[in-house]
């Protein structure tokens, strides 16, 4: 049995068979900070509470000319980089959002096109909330994949 990033697969281990793992990860931050006094303010809560009820002590919001595909594009430059392997490398590319840059085209898309992407590579969006996507994106997509042997270069 191979073992994936801890899934196992239920085809026996042999040259032909290829697998899913995350290679690499990446992130981007727009630079626009708000502060929890800021956030908190017209509910009548401070930093100190927020900080204290949820660990979190800034925000970080897109400009206004700044979409999803904008902000996830350049996260996953960042993990190509990580990876270090080449756009021409990608089998797929997975955004988890609920905040999509409209219903359709889906937002992985146009994260495609601004990476440059091979035209064979599958670009779908996840629709989750919060840490949801992070741990359904790669459940969703590399569990189907390692169970079938994989998908390798673009054109598999």
């Amino acid at each position: 049995m191979s073992r994936y990033q801890g899934w196992e697969s239920d085809r026996p281990e042999d040259s032909s068979t290829k697998g899913a793992a995350i290679l690499g990860t990446g992130s981007y931050l727009p630079s626009f900070v708000v502060g929890n006094d800021e956030v908190g303010a017209p509910a009548g809560v401070d930093d100190e509470w927020i900080t204290r009820k949820t660990g979190i002590r800034e925000r970080r919001f897109a400009k206004d000319d700044e979409a999803t595909s904008d902000l996830a594009a350049m996260a996953g430059r960042s993990a190509l980089e990580d990876a270090g392997v080449s756009v021409a490398q990608l089998s797929q590319i997975i955004v988890a959002t609920s905040t999509p840059d409209s219903p359709q085209p889906a937002t992985a898309a146009h994260v495609a096109h601004a990476l440059d992407a091979p035209p064979t590579a599958a670009a779908f969006d996840l629709n989750a909330v919060c840490s949801s996507g992070t741990a359904r994106g790669p459940s969703s997509s590399g569990r189907p994949l390692v169970r079938r042997g994989g998908c390798g270069p673009p054109g598999c």
